[in-house]
């Protein structure tokens, strides 16, 4: 048996990953939403936090997997995520970006309220590209000026500049060609 809850939840992350590489899909799905399931227990979530996956896949954990007794709140909870951002970038891969937006959208409130800026930023610039490609661009722009917001308060360069590249691609597309100029402009001026 493993005694630590992150290592037992580390591996279920490795298993999934490595079916994905061999195509299936899913066997991985139903790891990362026992992932899911099982941070959701642990911290007493009730049933209506579940609607983005049933709650009769969340039941069905893997031989093995640590209860929710056992696990650590805070490091289920990120795990939660993890698996979350995962799945949402395999199901925007495979053509629904609709329930992509809905995962990535619950991943970031999780890493929200563990106060864990830097691990926002690669679900935040996913979700505004799912949702552009869902035609929801005030909502990408939005999520991608609140992403640049954060990075240049906590002073994440790197990650600011990745911020806004997207928010210019995000207003081009838009048809906000200034504010994509000056924005791209604002990028190469962080070079300086």
């Amino acid at each position: 048996e493993v005694g630590e809850t992150g290592v037992a939840l580390d591996a279920q992350i490795g298993l999934a990953r490595a079916y994905a590489r061999e195509g299936r899909y899913a066997e991985m799905r139903r790891i990362y939403l026992a992932i899911i399931g099982q941070a959701r227990r642990s911290a007493g979530a009730s049933a209506g936090d579940t609607a983005a996956a049933p709650a009769s896949e969340l039941a069905s954990a893997p031989a093995g997997a640590p209860t929710g007794a056992r696990a650590p709140l805070n490091v289920a909870r990120r795990f939660e995520a993890y698996a979350l951002n995962n799945l949402a970038g395999y199901e925007s891969e495979a053509g629904d970006p609709k329930l992509a937006v809905a995962y990535w959208e619950q991943a970031l409130a999780l890493l929200r309220a563990m106060g864990d800026s830097r691990t926002l930023v690669t679900p935040s610039l996913n979700l505004a590209a799912a949702q552009m490609e869902l035609g929801e661009f005030d909502a990408a722009v939005g999520q991608l000026e609140e992403l640049a917001g954060r990075c240049e308060r906590e002073g994440y360069g790197s990650h600011l500049g990745l911020a806004l590249v997207q928010l210019g691609v995000a207003r081009a597309a838009y048809g906000q060609t200034d504010e994509a100029i000056a924005t791209w402009e604002r990028v190469l001026a962080l070079g300086e």
